[in-house]
């Protein structure tokens, strides 16, 4: 006999989403850009690293394996959010990846600069690099962006347009199931958390100006800072205690999975982004 489903009442969806706004966290919104960008040597999916002088390419892998470069991100472009006194107040974020994509034992490279790194030139690749596709960042945003050639390999890179937002928890509502009467409250409450989460996730994005009609952008959106990360398995459950520090969606820049619904994060403790450690960052990449 096919279980009937539960119908969820006003009140179910009001009392979901007072327990969605009690544990509301700030994040920040990277919308890939197909259009230049002022300062669009500051922040950017894809293309090269302006990494400063005398600073060599990240290698994974005990030093085997040169790292992919996914994203750099000028720190004085992030606005004043709750929380965001734990990241440095200027320098710049690279963001570099194991190119073997392999989930069971992905690695990654994250540096922190403290200056200016807008006045350098972009980093010459490793010979040894693997292409991934020639790192499209362009399919980022599914508009045509930029490009830089060198060794006769196109990197095409998209500027990062950067947008505070409210972000909501899409875990599955807590309780338990110790007995029927739990278990009828727990399913109610289960039905009605979608309703009440894509109800604010609406009204926040057009608060923050981004969703625009036939335009509307991808939402929740895949590519951020801080804020809960978007839950393909288990990393942001498993990781609740700590700072998305950067969360990639897996088209363009993922190569290998591309439109595959992948999610790449890059995760820190409290502890250690306190501290300045990047170097004790960890990656997770999920896939539907």
């Amino acid at each position: 006999m096919r279980k009937v489903e539960p119908i969820p009442t006003d009140a179910d969806v009001a009392a979901v989403t007072r327990e969605l706004e009690q544990g509301a966290r700030r994040a920040v919104c990277l919308r890939p850009s197909p259009h230049p960008v002022e300062g669009v040597q500051g922040s950017y999916f894809g293309g090269l690293p302006r990494l400063p002088p005398g600073a060599p390419w990240p290698r994974v892998r005990n030093g085997l394996i040169p790292a992919t470069f996914v994203a750099q991100i000028r720190l004085a472009d992030i606005p004043d959010f709750s929380g965001r006194d734990e990241l440095p107040e200027f320098g710049v974020l690279y963001f570099f990846v194991d190119s073997d994509f392999d989930e069971s034992k992905l690695t990654c490279a994250v540096l922190y600069y403290p200056g200016d790194a807008s006045r350098y030139e972009e980093a010459l690749p490793p010979a040894d690099l693997a292409r991934l596709r020639d790192v499209q960042a362009a399919r980022l945003s599914s508009q045509p962006a930029h490009a830089i050639a060198t060794r006769d390999v196109c990197y095409s890179f998209a500027p990062i347009v950067v947008t505070s937002y409210c972000s909501w928890n899409y875990f599955p509502y807590p309780g338990g199931r110790e007995n029927k009467e739990k278990q009828a409250k727990w399913e109610i409450m289960e039905a009605a958390w979608p309703i009440a989460y894509s109800r604010l996730q609406m009204e926040a994005l057009e608060i923050a100006g981004l969703q625009t009609g036939a335009g509307n952008w991808w939402w929740p959106p895949r590519h951020q800072m801080f804020g809960y990360g978007w839950q393909v398995q288990f990393a942001p459950i498993d990781r609740k205690d700590q700072v998305l520090l950067l969360q990639v969606a897996g088209d363009g820049v993922l190569a290998g999975h591309d439109e595959l619904g992948c999610i790449l994060q890059f995760w820190i403790t409290h502890e250690n982004l306190s501290a300045r450690r990047f170097d004790r960052t960890e990656v997770t990449i999920e896939c539907d």
